[in-house]
């Protein structure tokens, strides 16, 4: 157990990475800040649910498909991964099942092995379905925009400069943002925003608005977080 699920040290690798040779054109590939790694996926409601995870700040890290379990119910050895293991701030670890929209099958032998596993080790475990994550449609639209800047890297104290900034007046639109710093590229200081936001420095109301000049930035409103699934 203590493999599957570190407390310390370095962070598990997927049970399995899909090979693009096998899904020619079709995979989901992005880059994970919160990891420091590319990730995959097969399907595009685990790549939407991957949005959600990485940006949210309370996530210190998390493993896609993962982890693959074997277990021996009635005498029959049996196995299956999870779509995700995610270590959260306040709730440790927390399992995950990603299911395409209108998924019923609740009692399907995949989701009765998962909900054995979970049960037996008293870890969290929630199947999350499509339609869930198609009721935050303004969320999506902005984190997909946002992920790209995520691999990008900030200029040194380019973020604390910013961050200084909203801090002095609580709160600022982007538009404002840009102003101040008109020496430095709209994309360097696009990409110090979302990293903010990112690492949870800054809240943004990326559920309700657009992500554009007119989003107002703080450091104590209205964050996009609370409207995730977990």
């Amino acid at each position: 157990m203590e493999n599957l699920f570190p407390l310390n040290g370095k962070i598990p690798s997927p049970a399995w990475v899909p090979k693009k040779a096998l899904y020619p054109g079709s995979l989901f590939a992005a880059y994970s800040r919160r990891i420091r790694r590319e990730v995959f996926f097969v399907y595009s409601v685990e790549f939407l649910f991957f949005l959600m995870v990485e940006f949210h700040p309370e996530v210190l890290w998390f493993v896609e498909h993962y982890p693959k379990i074997f277990l021996n119910i009635y005498n029959k050895k049996v196995t299956t991964t999870f779509d995700m293991l995610i270590r959260h701030k306040s709730k440790d670890f927390l399992l995950f099942e990603v299911k395409s929209k209108g998924f019923k099958d609740f009692d399907s032998p995949q989701i009765q092995r998962q909900r054995f596993f979970s049960e037996t080790f008293s870890i969290p475990y929630k199947i999350i379905i499509e339609d869930m994550i198609d009721k935050n449609t303004i969320l999506i639209s902005n984190l997909k925009k946002l992920i790209g800047y995520v691999a990008w890297d900030v200029k040194p104290n380019l973020k604390s400069q910013i961050l200084n900034f909203i801090y002095s007046s609580k709160q600022a639109e982007i538009r404002q943002v840009t102003e101040h710093f008109h020496q430095i590229t709209e994309n360097e200081l696009y990409t110090g925003i979302v990293h903010l936001i990112h690492d949870g420095d800054i809240k943004a109301p990326l559920h309700k608005y657009e992500f554009n000049k007119s989003m107002v930035l703080s450091v104590e409103g209205e964050g996009h977080e609370s409207e995730f699934p977990f």
